[in-house]
């Protein structure tokens, strides 16, 4: 393999480690922490309109 070939691959390989690390690190906790805000604001919203569950079956 010629130099710029070498480096070029180390490049990527910097570039898809720091885009798993964004991924795992930044992405996929905030999308998460997102859906469990909406869930929850859902069912606030949700015992707003219809009031509290009542336990009665």
């Amino acid at each position: 393999m010629s130099d710029q070939s070498v480096s070029r691959s180390k490049g990527t390989a910097r570039r898809e480690w720091l885009s798993f690390l964004f991924i795992t690190l930044i992405l996929l906790p905030g999308i998460t922490v997102l859906g469990v805000g909406v869930y929850g604001f859902t069912v606030w919203l949700l015992q707003m309109i219809y009031g509290p569950p009542t336990g009665s079956l």
